[in-house]
C-alpha cells in the first residue's frame, strides 16, 4: 500500500475508523469523509491525512487537490447502499 492513496467513506464510524488505521499501517495516504467536525476529528485520530466534510465540501475536488489530480487507488465504502445514489434509501 505504500505510495498509494485510499479513500475511506465514513471514516469516523467503527468500520471506517479501522479501515483508516489499517490503510495507514500499510503505508497508504488516507482520505476519509465525514459529516461533521466532531466526526472529522475521529477520522484524524485514526490517522487520516485528509478529512473531507461531504456535506459542505466537494469530495472529488478535495481528492483531486490532495492527489495532484491522480485520484485514489482504492476505495473503502463502508455503506455502499447508503452512499450510492441509485441504491440509497428511499
Amino acid at each position: 500500500m505504500r505510495g498509494r492513496t485510499v479513500l475511506v467513506t465514513g471514516g469516523a464510524g467503527a468500520v471506517g475508523h479501522y479501515a483508516v488505521q489499517l490503510a495507514k499501517w500499510a503505508g497508504a495516504s488516507v482520505v476519509a469523509t465525514a459529516s461533521s467536525e466532531a466526526k472529522a476529528a475521529r477520522a484524524r485520530e485514526a490517522g487520516a491525512d485528509l478529512v473531507v466534510n461531504y456535506r459542505t465540501q466537494d469530495v472529488a475536488a478535495a481528492v483531486r487537490d490532495f492527489t495532484g489530480g491522480g485520484g485514489v487507488d482504492h476505495v473503502v465504502d463502508v455503506d455502499l447502499a447508503g452512499t450510492s445514489p441509485s441504491h440509497g434509501p428511499a
